[in-house]
């Protein structure tokens, strides 16, 4: 296996995993979370759930962004843009990322947040907080498909 190839087969992978992972919480994690009626529990279900998936999440992110973008700097065929266009599309969740959601995030992560804000606030924030993942998830399946087509286009 070539370099190059290499590089693209990281990238669409990559790519993959996260934008399952994204979707599985939108679609999957979060709704079976509301069903917990005891708002302390959710809070540190939820709690626990982000802290494990922002570093899987993060390491994903990141490899498909690099690879993603070195597949374009080494790809010599007509469809190289492609592989920038994935890389650009998957990096746009960071600055989603670290000024629309942490906000929030660092506030539902406070230990004392349900004395501070009240049950009520909790709910809805996390409510709020998966709207706002689902850009993470749209995202991310849209750089997948843009890998993915990338790939097909090499051979």
């Amino acid at each position: 296996m070539e370099k190059t190839d290499a590089l693209k087969l990281a990238a669409v992978t990559s790519a993959a995993f996260f934008a399952g992972g994204a979707v599985y919480i939108n679609i999957v994690e979060i709704p079976a979370l509301f069903t917990v009626k005891d708002t302390v529990s959710m809070r540190k279900f939820w709690a626990a759930m982000f802290n494990k998936a922002k570093k899987v999440q993060g390491g994903l992110g990141s490899v498909a962004i690099l690879t993603g973008g070195l597949s374009y700097y080494f790809d010599e065929s007509d469809d190289k843009w492609l592989w920038a266009v994935g890389a650009g599309v998957m990096s746009t969740i960071w600055p989603w990322t670290m000024f629309v959601m942490i906000p929030d995030i660092n506030r539902l992560l406070k230990e004392d947040v349900i004395e501070e804000r009240g049950e009520k606030w909790v709910r809805e924030n996390i409510g709020v907080w998966n709207k706002r993942h689902m850009f993470r998830s749209l995202v991310s399946t849209v750089a997948f498909g843009t890998f993915l087509y990338g790939l097909y286009r090499s051979k």
